[in-house]
């Protein structure tokens, strides 16, 4: 299972029936981190804006599309693995898009963008400045959230703008959720985001964070 995480980026099972299965299967891929609000398993719910925290996608986009981004880019180091779980079917995919697409669709000078490209990230409780992507621990983190994060050099006020655009033309990997589905993503290689919901889909996710 691990290898397949590591190599595929992303590892999908079916039929759990419980928080217990849920959260021995996620320990077989690392630690448990808890949510900045102190819960081992956070619970998504889509929100109209008036009734979202600020600086959060629904406060910023609503029922409508998320776009895409880094989960917990707001820490000095985004989280290894998010799991998402769906304890019933909904019709309301996730999406995901591995980075490694996005860079075989930069042309040269882009790519020397993306080293260079300094954000501010704001959050309730602080402000630091960050790469868009840097190497950490022989890897590449990917840091994007448009919610949180401002483009401040001219590399990342250059690249900000084509990537939007390379977001929107590629073909992401949509992930339908049934009854009992949960999903582990490699939070350093790929983006996610979320299709636009109806107000009378009952969309529920359990979100649990892994390093």
């Amino acid at each position: 299972m691990k290898s397949t995480l590591q190599n595929k980026g992303w590892i999908e099972f079916q039929d759990i029936n419980s928080e217990k299965q849920l959260i021995e299967i996620c320990e077989n891929f690392g630690k448990i981190i808890p949510h900045p609000n102190g819960n081992l398993i956070d619970i998504l719910t889509p929100k109209e804006s008036k009734d979202a925290k600020s600086l959060s996608f629904s406060k910023n986009f609503g029922l409508n599309k998320f776009p895409f981004h880094t989960d917990t880019a707001f820490l000095n180091n985004p989280v290894k693995y998010m799991a998402l779980f769906s304890e019933e079917t909904n019709d309301c995919p996730t999406l995901l898009l591995n980075f490694s697409s996005v860079l075989d669709n930069l042309d040269e000078t882009y790519k020397k963008d993306i080293f260079k490209a300094i954000y501010g990230v704001q959050t309730p409780n602080n402000n630091f400045l960050s790469l868009l992507y840097k190497p950490f621990q022989s890897e590449f983190i990917i840091r994007y959230d448009e919610c949180c994060m401002k483009p401040l050099n001219k590399s990342a006020k250059r690249i900000d703008v084509v990537l939007k655009k390379i977001f929107i033309d590629l073909t992401p990997i949509e992930i339908n959720w049934t009854k009992g589905k949960l999903v582990i993503v490699d939070n350093w290689k790929f983006l996610h985001s979320r299709n636009a919901v109806n107000s009378s889909i009952n969309r529920k996710l359990k979100r649990i964070y892994i390093n």
